[in-house]
């Protein structure tokens, strides 16, 4: 309902009271039946504080406007009544207004012409010890006394305004009394609580359950059965409602070792404290992993979960392990069998090829004799250099062959080298350019000093050249050394755009690159290369070719795509990874180039991590409106320079400022090392759906993770009811709706004579007498006997 009032501006009275050891107002609600209103009725609520049951007998609650003189306007004179410890009452003050849903049953309410109006904003309600109407500022009789908004009658502090969706909640379920109505009570929804809502008593603990761990069933043969195994519920300062252990796939339930087991239990109890153990078998009745968690609930407490852990076998269950002792022609590959699964292992081994993800059984076995506590290995001779090749672990027993997860290794060109190249930049000096010079950069990731006197660093385009001696030399000078984790900017080519390069370590201008293809190498004299011959070379120390193009590579050359004039080619974690394949050891990054003077980058220090903290859900967000900004915040150590970036998720936006643009995804740029940024979320659902899902979070050199994001649209429910009252030529038909988004415009039937007809294409019969609880009925008329008919609210 509408309300209607007046500010008026009075000095302001200082009360004092008593802290209500009996009852309190525990809610106040003054904006029922208005527009957007939840709830259909202003209404009061009052806690029993105590440890024993309250009588209302001679009690009344009163009301009156934010204005400090004159008499009080509403006074209700409380039915007699016993208020339980801990227990709510539940009191409608005003006339059922039009919006919004009913209240829970009152359990008091002003008979008809004697309802009280209360502002939705701005104003005073007390319990008072008596029937007779307060005056101005009471302390006489007064048991408790809330302010809201401009109201001059408050205990300490008047509690912020009220609006016709919020009322004035006292805190911790209604036990909090200070005396100070501002930090007292909390402004937010309405959820108002009858004699029939849980009692929260107040300084009593609050209801817990816990469980013992259930240890893990391992792996179990298909459609057989384990266990069982057992964990135990204990409960605290329970309510009476039942103990309720939840269904998990594969597992049932039990209070007796030897009872009748089920998918679920629900377990009667008298409150306060319990104990429960419960016995669980396992079934599986797929080879897959049934881990889980057991959901534990009841008793007023918290759910907890039991964690559950087993997984149906038949064939061996096997883990693939690592390579080692790689070399140009051979490898050792191992594995381990996890379990044998349903009868004895007959044959184990190691099957590779040089194809990805080849099909089980098609590769080249290698069998194993040398198994020791389910660990075994194969040795793979035969091989050839500097190529990858992909292989599992496998175990067979008479119901059949398990497989391990793929893993791959490469066979090595020859030692790996301390000196590597560890940047290549072909576009200086062009359109938009950064630096104005070509450059390449060495990289010392060994932990000795490397004397490269006489060394080269020498180039060569992606497809040439043909001949011996065509490659471009730059010749390092006498008494050169690079100490271990430092760097050697080599300078080449100038060009008219991008700024001056640090001091570099060796100039020659008379080398220019391409920035998209082409090919470096390292030499350890100033022989120029033969171009057909350049990667098998004895005298080459590193090569890389970069752009599809190149003829010359360590095992496949680097692609460029997405390269420009503002970045080049770094080998990945600071020039420290060297797994002799151009493809997979070097990542395109904002150019960067390090001299001699740069800060050494000792190899073998930690990688480069990625955490965040958790993001609030924000829970239920009526569709095309914008919820939040709520946020998480990122944290980085040991990355590289390169972005850090924030993937997209329907429905969601981001900014790295609260009151910033809002974007889809984010890159953040970052000098590298630690990294710290607080990342602020919206959430704008367009549809009535789920939108959880997880954020993915990289960059900066470290592996990608996942930040959990949870939402939902929400919009007008519609239910459609039941017949009623049908005859040869008319019928009731009912329906139910109800919505929190936004205020009901039109509602009613909709019928037909076809099956399953679209929406909006029957028949429509307007409704006007919806309830407070969204019940409606529509009279249907004008119908022809024995015919049936079909209808949807």
């Amino acid at each position: 309902m509408k309300k209607i009032f007046t500010i008026l501006f009075t000095l302001v009275s200082l009360i004092s009271f008593s802290q209500s050891t009996t009852l309190v107002i525990s809610q106040v609600y003054g904006g029922g039946g208005n527009s957007g209103a939840p709830y259909n009725a202003d209404f009061v609520e009052l806690h029993n504080v105590s440890s024993v049951s309250q009588s209302t007998s001679g009690l009344s609650v009163q009301y009156a406007s934010s204005s400090a003189t004159g008499t009080w306007t509403g006074v209700f004179a409380l039915p007699t009544a016993n208020i339980p410890a801990g227990g709510y009452f539940l009191i409608r003050m005003s006339t059922i207004g039009t919006n919004g849903v009913a209240l829970p049953t009152p359990d008091a309410e002003p008979s008809a012409g004697n309802e009280i109006a209360m502002s939705s904003t701005n104003g005073r309600v007390a319990l008072v010890n008596g029937v007779t109407a307060l005056s101005g500022c009471p302390t006489t009789n007064v048991i408790d006394l809330v302010g809201f908004g401009s109201s001059v009658c408050f205990e300490t502090a008047a509690t912020p305004a009220l609006s016709n969706t919020t009322a004035a909640l006292r805190n911790n379920n209604g036990c909090t009394d200070t005396d100070n109505n501002s930090s007292d009570f909390t402004v937010a929804a309405p959820a108002p609580r009858n004699s029939s809502s849980t009692a929260s008593v107040c300084g009593a603990s609050s209801p817990t359950l816990s469980a013992t761990a259930l240890t893990a069933f391992g792996g179990v043969c298909i459609n057989t059965t384990a266990g069982p195994n057992s964990f135990t519920i204990t409960g605290t300062s329970l309510n009476t409602t039942n103990v309720t252990v939840g269904a998990l796939n594969g597992f049932t339930y039990s209070t007796s070792a030897a009872g009748t087991y089920t998918t679920s239990l629900s377990l009667t109890q008298p409150g306060g404290s319990f104990t429960q153990e419960i016995f669980v078998k396992f079934t599986p009745t797929a080879v897959q992993t049934y881990d889980g968690d057991i959901a534990v609930g009841g008793g007023g407490a918290t759910s907890i979960n039991v964690a559950a852990s087993g997984s149906g076998i038949n064939a061996p269950a096997l883990t693939t392990g690592a390579a080692s002792n790689i070399t140009q022609v051979s490898a050792t590959l191992a594995g381990t069998i996890t379990s044998e699964g349903c009868s004895a292992v007959t044959a184990y081994g190691i099957e590779y090829s040089t194809t990805a993800g080849f099909p089980n059984g098609t590769g080249t076995p290698v069998a194993s004799t040398n198994i020791s506590g389910g660990n075994f290995s194969s040795n793979i001779t035969g091989l050839t250099a500097a190529t990858t090749y992909y292989y599992h672990a496998y175990a067979t027993n008479t119901q059949g062959t398990g497989y391990g997860t793929e893993k791959s290794f490469t066979t090595s060109t020859a030692s790996t080298p301390g000196m590597v190249i560890s940047q290549v930049y072909g576009g200086g000096g062009n359109s938009s350019a950064t630096y104005n010079q070509d450059f390449v950069e060495l990289f010392n990731r060994s932990t000795a000093t490397i004397d490269i006197s006489g060394w080269s660093v020498q180039y060569a385009s992606a497809t040439g050249p043909g001949g011996a001696g065509d490659w471009a030399v730059t010749t390092i000078p006498a008494s050169t050394t690079v100490a271990p984790g430092k760097y050697f900017l080599i300078a080449l080519a100038t060009g008219a755009t991008g700024g001056a390069l640090p001091t570099p370590d060796l100039t020659n201008t008379a080398v220019n690159m391409s920035g998209s293809a082409g090919k470096v190498a390292l030499v350890n004299n100033a022989v120029a290369l033969n171009g057909t011959t350049a990667c098998s070379s004895a005298t080459v120390v590193d090569v890389i070719g970069y752009g599809s193009t190149a003829t010359c590579s360590e095992t496949s050359p680097f692609i460029t795509t997405g390269i420009d004039n503002t970045k080049s080619i770094f080998r990945k974690m600071n020039g420290c990874t060297d797994d002799n394949n151009n493809s997979t050891d070097f990542e395109i990054l904002a150019v960067s180039p390090r001299n001699s003077a740069s800060a050494a980058n000792v190899c073998g220090a930690a990688s480069p991590v990625l955490t965040a903290t958790a993001l609030t859900a924000f829970g239920n967000v009526c569709i095309n409106t914008t919820a939040g900004p709520n946020s998480f915040t990122i944290t980085g150590t040991n990355l590289t320079a390169a972005d850090v970036t924030v993937a997209a998720l329907a429905g969601f936006t981001y900014s790295t400022t609260s009151g910033g643009t809002y974007t889809t995804t984010l890159n953040i740029t970052q000098p590298g090392g630690s990294f710290t940024q607080e990342v602020f979320v919206k959430f704008t659902p367009t549809a009535v759906q789920s939108y959880n899902g997880d954020i993915a979070v990289g960059g900066g050199g470290a592996t990608s993770i996942n930040v959990a994001a949870a939402g939902a649209g929400i919009n007008i429910s519609v239910t459609t009811g039941a017949s009623s009252a049908v005859t040869s030529n008319s019928a009731t038909l009912a329906g139910t709706a109800t919505t929190t988004c936004a205020a009901i415009t039109a509602y009613g039937i909709e019928y037909s004579t076809t099956n399953n007809f679209p929406n909006g294409s029957g028949t429509q019969v307007p409704s006007t007498n919806i309830n407070g609880s969204g019940n409606y009925t529509s009279d249907v008329t004008g119908l022809t006997a024995a015919t049936t008919y079909y209808y949807k609210a």
